[in-house]
Parts: structure tokens; sequence; C-alpha cells
């Protein structure tokens, strides 16, 4: 669901703040420490229990003070849901004014963030782009998901027999049972997120052909059964046991990898694109709207590229709040944005059109 308010209470340089979003797209603009990145923490903190920032909330506390609070309120169907947390030596969380758990404020409000390590899903190992395929299954595939959990705990107690010259057999069968179910299921989710993501990318690289291809964990020409049978942990050019834990999703441009041709601000573009489009999959699929945040989206992006993502990032159904030092000339900015103007723990709406 859309944030229509959010009011922060002693929250690091805010003594008050309220941000009227309206359940529209918002850009924050502001010079360095005014507090942008403020408002992203305490949305991400009242949706999943704890900052991206730091793992103690009692930073969060405005100096000189004991406690901090953050409300939001989410239109829903017929009413307004209030969901407030306070921190007093422990957080407390509440939906309408009764005790809830972080699970039950998900699932009104699922966010995802993108920081200035946006970049990494193009450009980082694997393990990055596999984060994007489990952040879609927890989601939309519980059947794949809880296998992926099961295979992963197998996993680690297979190569610790195989390593020690135990029996592993028990667990190497575990891990071939869950195997399939996890391929299927990524498969299935890159094969309905591609209309999204190729929506994005015809948005962001204008004339340029980019393709997604799914890559299974086990050697070319080989099944699991044979790869796994086979593998032993002193062998130095496999030293990586093969499964799904090692599978990727390979991202060309032009037929090239794209790790290997994008500039880095291009590749923050094409990971912004995979994540809205793993988004918008995601209302599709579950019929709520999430909420992204990107702190600092302008850094490495020229003008073009910036005014690019923006139109990107206004359709509907997502609401997106972004953060930047310069905020865009106004003429180039979408109508569906909300401007806020933030310095120094204070926020003041700056006009749109």
């Amino acid at each position: 669901m859309p944030v229509a308010e959010l009011r922060l209470e002693r929250v690091r340089c805010f003594e008050w703040g309220e941000v009227d979003f309206d359940g529209a797209p918002a850009i924050l603009s502001g010079t360095n420490g005014s507090g942008k990145s403020t408002i992203l923490e305490a949305i991400y903190l009242l949706a999943r229990g704890r900052s991206f920032r730091t793992p103690h909330p009692g930073q969060l506390i405005r100096r000189g003070c004991q406690a901090f609070g953050v409300e939001a309120t989410v239109p829903a169907e017929t009413s307004t849901r209030a969901i407030r947390l306070v921190y007093d030596q422990k957080l407390n969380l509440s939906i309408d004014r009764q005790m809830a758990t972080f699970r039950e404020v998900g699932e009104i409000l699922p966010l995802t963030l993108m920081d200035a390590e946006i970049a990494q899903i193009v450009t980082g190992g694997p393990e990055q782009r596999r984060k994007l395929l489990d952040w879609l299954m927890f989601h939309v595939e519980p059947d794949g998901w809880g296998q992926w959990k099961q295979y992963r705990r197998a996993l680690r107690q297979w190569q610790w027999a195989v390593r020690t010259g135990m029996d592993g057999a028990i667990w190497l069968e575990r891990m071939l049972d869950g195997a399939p179910v996890i391929e299927s299921a990524r498969k299935r989710l890159i094969e309905s997120c591609l209309p999204f993501w190729n929506e994005a990318f015809g948005s962001l690289f204008p004339g340029a052909r980019v393709d997604l291809e799914y890559r299974p964990g086990s050697p070319p020409g080989m099944n699991l059964v044979e790869a796994l049978v086979g593998w032993r942990p002193e062998r130095a050019e496999r030293p990586l046991a093969p499964g799904p834990h090692r599978a990727e999703i390979g991202i060309m441009i032009e037929g090239v990898s794209a790790r290997q041709v994008l500039s880095r601000g291009q590749a923050k573009l094409l990971a912004i694109g995979l994540m809205w489009g793993g988004a918008l999959f995601l209302a599709e699929s579950l019929k709520n709207r999430p909420l992204l945040l990107i702190d600092d989206f302008s850094s490495e992006l020229d003008s073009a590229a910036q005014n690019r993502l923006l139109h990107l990032l206004a359709r509907e159904p997502l609401q997106v709040v972004v953060t930047t030092v310069h905020a865009p000339r106004k003429e180039e900015t979408p109508r569906q944005f909300r401007r806020f103007h933030v310095e120094q723990g204070f926020i003041r709406a700056s006009p749109s059109w």
C-alpha cells in the first residue's frame, strides 16, 4: 500500500517532521547531512524493524532525547491504517493502536531499498543476482522458497560430511529432491518478469538490446547428480560444489556481458531497472503497491539518464521515494512527483507544477 503521510518525532536531526506524500512518488532534495536519508531510514525501520544504517535502533534517537517515534498512514480499501513505531529501550509496534508484528506491517507496506551499492546487481558476483531471485521467490513462490531454505541447510551438512569423510548420502538426497523445484521456480520467475524488465530496459536504454539468461549452477553438459557425485573439495579447478546455489542471471548488452561494457552509472541504471521491473511484477502478483526507496538516485547519472529514470519511476502502480542533493528542474520532473526540500531537520514542500 502507498504511504499517505509520514511523521517523525525525535529521530536523528528531526525534532519533528511530517511529509505529505499523498500516495504519490516523491523527490527529497537537500545538502549532505540535511536528513534526506533519515526519512528513508524511518520508513525502512517502520516496515522492517531494523535500520539499513545501523544495527542499533537507539542510535536514531535525537541527541538529548530518550526515545523516538515514527508513524505512517496508509490508505486501505475502506479506511486508513495507522502504523506507529516507538523506541524507548525497545521497539514497540502498533497498527491502529493495536500491538502488531513486523510481519503484519510487511504485508501492508512491502518495500525495497536501493542504496549506493545497487550497481552490484550488475557488476558484482553471481550471488548478487541470486539475491534478486530470492527477493522475488520469497513473495510469490512459497514452495520454491521453502525448498531453497532446506537445500542450503542440506548443502552445508553435505559439504561438511564430504570434507570430513563422513557419509553424506542423506543430505545429498535432500539436495537432489529440492533442486528441481528451485530451478523450476526461478525459471518461472524470470519468464514472468521479462515483460516488466523489457519495459524498463526499453525506457532506460533506448535502442539497445538487453538479454537475460538463466544459468544453472551445474557445469555445461552435466546434470546435477553427475556434478555433485563427482565433486571433491580438494580439486582446485572446482573448489565450490555445483548446484542451484551457484546459479545466476546472465545479463548481456548487444551480445556482450554487461559487466564488461557498462560504465558504473549505466550499471546502476540497469540495476534499478531490474528492481523496478521486479517490483512491478510483485505489484501485479500480490495486488499490492510496493514502495521503492532510492537513496541518492542521481549520483553517477547524467541529466539525460536521470530524466529517463524519473519518467520510468513515475509510472503506476508503484510508489517511489528518492533522495538527491540537487533537485531536478521542475520542468524536467514528471508531474506525478511531489517535491520536498530537506534542510537540517526541517521539511518543506516545493512547488511541483
